[in-house]
């Protein structure tokens, strides 16, 4: 009885760190401010952590703009980041970051001041081409 409760407590951590695993927060600086960030490795999504509403419900330009991600008509050449050559037709700009660790990734800024990882972006425009 013991060694089952053990295990059932065993398999509740894991699914917990699991679930930690999957969303969890970050911290960008673009131009000397700070932006948080939220991941949800499930959405396949880094994104303003403003956009992340209850209920995994996500609300501003940077989500809107994953709708409409897509390699057509969109021209990619030589080692170029996909994400990066559709930000601009999505209705962003190009943005470099730094993490806490000092790793600079780049990142699709809206009008509305909401980020997301062009990354994502990739991500999600070969899931709308399919």
């Amino acid at each position: 009885m013991i060694k089952i409760l053990g295990m059932f407590i065993t398999f509740i951590f894991g699914l917990q760190s699991l679930a930690l695993a999957a969303k969890s927060d970050e911290m960008a600086v673009i131009d000397g401010k700070q932006y948080q960030l939220y991941v949800d490795a499930q959405a396949g999504i880094i994104i303003s952590k403003s956009c992340h509403k209850k209920n995994n419900k996500y609300n501003c330009d940077a989500f809107k703009a994953l709708k409409k991600a897509s390699f057509k008509n969109v021209n990619i050449t030589g080692g170029a980041n996909p994400g990066a050559v559709m930000c601009r037709p999505l209705g962003g700009q190009v943005v470099l970051a730094r993490d806490e660790k000092k790793n600079e990734t780049t990142y699709c800024q809206f009008p509305d001041g909401s980020l997301i990882a062009n990354g994502s972006i990739t991500f999600h425009a070969r899931q709308n081409d399919h």
